[in-house]
Parts: C-alpha cells; structure tokens; sequence
C-alpha cells in the first residue's frame, strides 16, 4: 500500500475562517494566521467581507464561488466592514497550501522498486 500526496495548487486561499451570521453577513470568526493572504492584507477576527471584486454573498457557498473566480497568485480587492465603518484592501490570492494524503492501492513498479530501494536503505 502506498500513499498519493495531492495539493490543492489550483485552488483559491484566502486564509481566512469565515462564518456566516444570523444576518448573512461573512464575518472572519478566527484570528488570520501569519503569513495568510487575509493575515498580511491587515485582515482580522471580526471583520465582515462584504465583496470580492464587488461581488456580494448571501452564504458560504456564494462566498466560496466568489474567491474561485480569481486564480491563485492574482490581486482582488476586498470590501470589509470593521467597527461599522467601510474599508477595501487589496489582497494577493494564494494556492491552498492544504495536502491531502489518501492511500494508493496500485503504485506503479517504478513506485514499488523506489520504495524497496528506501526501506533497504534504512536497515
């Protein structure tokens, strides 16, 4: 048995945890963490997104579909609102850095004489 390593690189990252209240507003429900596009935007908990590119949403999957119009790598603008009052930040999308590993019940025989090769390795 083996394992597949699979990136999400196509996929949109914002870095921000998002929750939609009981009136549909996106609020960031978590601190960014460094290094996230939201984090070095000037991001925070408590912000409520309110547009990407003006594009408004209602819920999370509209939101979703927003971000996953624009590429990793290009620039939105963001319209939030903090302490009621309006503001836009301009935020660079990045790739999903999250990795999912699922097992692989068929590797190739390269695979497998790779792997024979890296446990002889170890002994």
């Amino acid at each position: 048995m083996a394992i597949y390593l699979k990136s999400n690189s196509k996929t949109s990252y914002l870095g921000a945890s998002i929750e939609f209240n009981e009136d549909d507003m996106a609020v960031i429900s978590e601190y960014t963490k460094k290094g996230t596009p939201a984090y070095n935007a000037g991001l925070e908990k408590g912000d409520i997104i309110i547009a990407i590119n003006n594009q408004s949403f209602s819920d999370i999957d509209q939101f979703n579909a927003a971000l996953q119009k624009h590429k990793p790598g290009k620039k939105v603008t963001i319209m939030y609102k903090r302490l009621n009052v309006e503001n836009k930040v301009l935020v660079k999308i990045a790739p999903d850095p999250e990795i999912k590993v699922t097992p692989y019940s068929k590797p190739s025989k390269k695979a497998l004489e790779k792997r024979e090769k890296w446990l002889k390795a170890k002994e």
